[in-house]
């Protein structure tokens, strides 16, 4: 019964962690620079941070799906 709880607890902080990261906001106007002459640079860094974040936060929600596929297995094994 408790690793059912846990396994719960586990699934639920994965889904929210999962929620987060499909929530990053990307940046809609990126800047540009253009030299004397040359071709036109764009500043990408904020898209950069944005996909850094998604990417921090879908770690830690694969972590913590991790757990709760673990903690499923351990619960079928205690129930034998």
């Amino acid at each position: 019964m408790i690793l059912n709880l846990l396994t719960a607890i586990a699934g639920a902080v994965a889904a929210r962690y999962w929620y987060r990261s499909s929530k990053v906001p990307y940046p809609d106007n990126l800047h540009s620079i253009t030299p004397l002459g040359g071709p036109g640079i764009v500043i990408i860094e904020p898209l950069l941070k944005a996909v850094r974040e998604g990417g921090r936060l879908n770690k830690i929600a694969a972590s913590w799906s991790a757990v709760a596929a673990f903690l499923v297995a351990l619960s079928a094994l205690a129930a034998r």
